[in-house]
């Protein structure tokens, strides 16, 4: 139908984990270092400046994640960071619950720079897991961008398995 890949953009690989009552992995922390919800509204900015760094360039401000935190959907307690033993915040995701399906996803998952590969990421997704299967979860999904390697193998260390790839196409020049 004339329509070529784009090669610009490799687009998503999709990932999806169900609880289907296989224990879930374990995911140690560095001595010091802990998983938990976003707190208190002093608590706010450093998460927002977290993502931006994740993220750069990224344009959420304190406000934007006041919006966010006030959408119907969104819940405090799937919000979660992991914190060093000097307080910082290093790695985060957000969890979004549909009671009715009975499915959480990721969206975002991210790690300071500074603080990738030691596993710490790992252990917030764990938690996540953890959580959701409290929540009475059936299954659990995630995306990343098809070429986002590091990525793909943290959320195959703890369980997804690839669901679908999400490929772009253009129309060829006439």
């Amino acid at each position: 139908h004339d329509f070529a890949r784009d090669e610009h953009h490799n687009g998503y690989v999709h990932f999806r984990r169900p609880f289907d009552g296989a224990p879930l992995p374990d995911a140690p922390l560095p001595e010091g270092f802990s998983v938990r919800a976003v707190g208190g509204e002093d608590e706010w900015q450093r998460r927002v400046d977290l993502h931006r760094v994740v993220y750069h360039p990224s344009r959420v401000t304190l406000k934007a994640y006041r919006r966010l935190r006030a959408a119907p959907i969104y819940r405090p307690d799937l919000d979660l960071v992991a914190v060093a033993p000097d307080g910082a915040f290093v790695s985060y995701c957000i969890l979004w619950y549909d009671e009715r399906n009975r499915i959480g996803e990721y969206e975002p998952v991210g790690a300071h720079p500074d603080w990738r590969r030691q596993r710490i990421t790992r252990a917030v997704l764990v938690e996540g897991l953890r959580r959701l299967r409290a929540l009475g979860a059936e299954r659990a999904i995630v995306l990343t961008a098809s070429d986002n390697t590091p990525a793909i193998h943290l959320y195959e260390s703890v369980g997804f398995i690839l669901h679908a790839h999400e490929r772009y196409y253009r129309a060829r020049a006439q």
